[in-house]
């Protein structure tokens, strides 16, 4: 049986590899996989050449909450460990760094894993972004940020359109349809806007069950909803090793709590 998911794996690199896995395979059945294939090589080579890290580096900086302070990786640092001395009181940063990063129309950094970051004395939070990254096509990344304003704003119809735009939902949709898939994105991020945790096994359950969904409803989704479950996995990875829960709604308006 064909499989897409065996075609991609060569060009993804072993430390991406768990980030890939929390993806059901079903998604390659509801994904336009050709047009991730084509890109591989060129994601590919970001990530072993470090090819436009420091460009995006510099284009998120100002998007960023005042306490991250964005730094180069060193040649000699290696192979990601998977540890990190952040405190799950920070765990509120790397959900503000997960939404700000929407706002950035020059790429996302993809990979949120602890291993890319570090607190340092002085209460600075240092991040060190891998070649891991994508630019998201503009009607994409912008549905992604209608869809949550029209959740935390409670604008119902600023939610649709984000639905609508990435490619969730049909306009002959039933407001049954539309409600099951609100519940199914949006669980992901925001199920309890005010006390979320954050597990990996419930990410991969609720993707299946997505993807189980589109694929009974014959939709096709557009190829930047991998790089965005990616993207969701490694946020998933991190807040769940810091433990504790937290106040998405607020995470995504940037105010902080004292």
């Amino acid at each position: 049986m064909f499989n897409a998911q065996s075609l991609l794996a060569p060009f993804v690199p072993a430390q991406f590899k768990p980030l890939l896995a929390c993806v059901s395979p079903n998604a390659f059945k509801v994904i336009e996989w050709k047009k991730i294939l084509a890109e591989a090589p060129s994601l590919a080579k970001r990530v072993a050449t470090g090819e436009g890290v420091s460009q995006l580096a510099e284009s998120v900086t100002p998007l960023l909450p005042k306490e991250v302070k964005l730094r180069m990786k060193d040649s000699e640092e290696g192979s990601s460990t998977g540890k990190t001395n952040l405190l799950q009181k920070d765990g509120f940063t790397i959900l503000e760094i997960y939404f700000a990063q929407f706002k950035n129309d020059e790429g996302i950094f993809l990979d949120l894993r602890p291993s890319n970051f570090s607190s340092e004395s002085d209460g600075s939070i240092s991040w060190r972004p891998n070649g891991l990254w994508k630019l998201l096509s503009k009607d994409f990344r912008e549905g992604m940020l209608a869809v949550y304003e029209g959740y935390y704003l409670d604008k119902p119809a600023r939610l649709r359109q984000g639905l609508l735009q990435v490619g969730l939902i049909k306009e002959n949709f039933s407001p049954t349809l539309v409600t099951e898939v609100e519940g199914m994105i949006l669980g992901h991020i925001g199920g309890s806007t005010t006390n979320q945790q954050f597990k990996v096994a419930h990410f991969t359950a609720s993707f299946e069950r997505l993807f189980q969904f589109l694929l009974k409803e014959k939709i096709v989704l557009h190829p930047d909803f991998l790089y965005l479950g990616m993207y969701l996995a490694s946020l998933y990875i991190h807040l769940e090793s810091l433990g504790g829960s937290y106040d998405v709604r607020r995470a995504f308006l940037g105010e902080k709590t004292n």
